[in-house]
């Protein structure tokens, strides 16, 4: 087997492994990049490396997004994180992946200088778990994945009317080009519980040219009097980033559908996308990424996603992570919501302290925004 580094004349092969692989949850889905496989990387430092047989055929794939965060000490650290983990459900596959990905955890670590590498996998996807998880360490050196934080993928699909917060001393709007002063004062001063890749407005500007955006995706709220930003955050359609495409729902999802269908008569929710299963062609879903949110209190996050709804089509809805512990991320009860379970690992070597890279961090969580891995 041979394990190389990927490169761009590979994109179509790429692309071509890792549409090919289906998901089951209370959704059986799949995820297509119809842009290319590294799409999704553009204005990110990564790399990707592929493992293949001696057919030249790809048996695993794994990418590493190098990303520079700032604690609320403003100390500087290096994360790697690991995602496009793609394995044949085969034994040369495994196997071969567990023999070589320990050579690329000792190349990122050296070469790259990393502090960590992290890894954010779904809890109810068993494939991926027993591949990575639960491969009998005690038998093989294998990588160790050790837990580090708690975290809820979750959907917006709509409001129920006694839901909705009212902050008449607010308004949420679109930033435009003369906010610059206030949204770099604001990340600046605001004292972020989390560690941060977004730590100031020029940081924000270098982002939004890195993948071609303007600063019509930002959302700010800010008071009505002085102007004064209590909050922020970005949003990007899944367009901009990969496409995920339900096949199939299972009984309690497909309920759900049924419920947000008669919800939008209503005027409460906005329906979802038809499977594939029922219409035999492949329509993805229509949803929103919001991230690098910074918010001064729960409400005003809420606030803000009440107004982004407002821009929405009947189709579309809002996705974000939110770690289990924050509650700046909690809206109220009566906010229609779906949420998967995710936890974020940190790889280490098979003989390394679990505890050597994360004390470089003083075990600061992360606040991880879903257009990384979504």
């Amino acid at each position: 087997m041979i394990l190389e580094k990927a490169n761009l004349d590979q994109e179509e092969e790429l692309t071509e492994f890792f549409d090919s692989f289906q998901f089951e949850d209370f959704i059986h889905f799949k995820v297509s990049r119809p842009k290319g496989f590294f799409s999704i990387y553009k204005g990110y430092d990564f790399e990707t490396f592929i493992l293949k047989d001696k057919n030249n055929k790809i048996l695993a794939t794994a990418s590493f997004l190098y990303i520079q965060v700032t604690s609320k000490n403003d100390k500087k650290s290096k994360i790697a994180f690991a995602t496009d983990l793609r394995v044949l459900p085969n034994r040369q596959a495994t196997l071969g992946w567990h023999q070589n990905f320990i050579p690329v955890l000792e190349k990122i670590q050296k070469e790259q200088n990393v502090d960590g590498i992290m890894s954010l996998l779904a809890r109810s996807d068993r494939k991926v778990l027993n591949t990575f998880l639960r491969s009998h360490p005690h038998k093989r050196e294998i990588p160790r994945y050790y837990l580090y934080q708690n975290y809820k993928l979750t959907s917006l699909h709509g409001f129920l009317p006694y839901s909705k917060v009212n902050l008449p001393s607010l308004r949420a709007r679109r930033a435009k080009d003369s906010d610059w002063q206030k949204i770099d004062l604001f990340l600046q001063n605001h004292e972020f519980p989390y560690l941060s890749s977004i730590p100031t407005g020029s940081h924000l500007h270098t982002f939004l040219k890195n993948k071609n955006l303007d600063l019509s995706h930002v959302w700010i709220a800010e008071h009505k009097n002085n102007e004064k930003i209590v909050g922020l955050t970005l949003v990007l359609p899944s367009s901009e980033t990969q496409l995920y495409i339900p096949l199939q729902y299972n009984v309690q999802a497909n309920n759900f559908r049924q419920f947000l269908k008669f919800g939008h008569l209503l005027g409460w929710t906005h329906s979802l996308t038809k499977p594939t299963s029922r219409t035999n062609q492949d329509l993805p879903f229509n949803f929103h990424h919001v991230g690098l949110t910074r918010v001064l209190h729960p409400d005003v996050f809420q606030l803000l996603l009440q107004e982004i709804w407002k821009t929405l089509k009947i189709n579309e809805f809002l996705l974000y992570l939110k770690d289990t512990r924050d509650l700046d991320l909690t809206l109220h009860s009566g906010c229609l919501t779906a949420e998967m379970d995710y936890d974020l690992f940190s790889v280490t070597l098979p003989n390394q302290d679990p505890h050597s890279l994360g004390l470089k961090w003083d075990n600061e969580p992360f606040r991880i925004d879903s257009f990384q891995y979504f």
